[in-house]
């Protein structure tokens, strides 16, 4: 994909995040089956496709992308509340 495509991408990620985040509680599924639990944070789960959210990830520069993806993924879950 290219940038805008990625940019486009998280975007629409983020946009599930905020439209599921507020609704989430007010569901009866919202209830974990096991009190504290940590994957039982949230009852969704959205999986994300890494090369969708930076157009330069490249196995040949496996760790400049991972450093970019992280920097992608934690500026989003900053400001949203999901656990990644």
């Amino acid at each position: 994909v290219c940038e805008s495509e990625a940019e486009e991408y998280q975007a629409r990620y983020l946009e599930a995040l905020d439209v599921l985040g507020p609704a989430i509680p007010t569901w009866p599924e919202g209830r974990p089956l096991i009190a504290g639990h940590p994957g039982e944070l949230s009852p969704v789960c959205i999986s994300v496709k890494l090369t969708a959210l930076y157009s330069q990830t490249s196995v040949l520069n496996f760790d400049r992308s991972v450093s970019i993806l992280m920097q992608t993924i934690l500026r989003s879950s900053s400001n949203n509340q999901f656990s990644i």
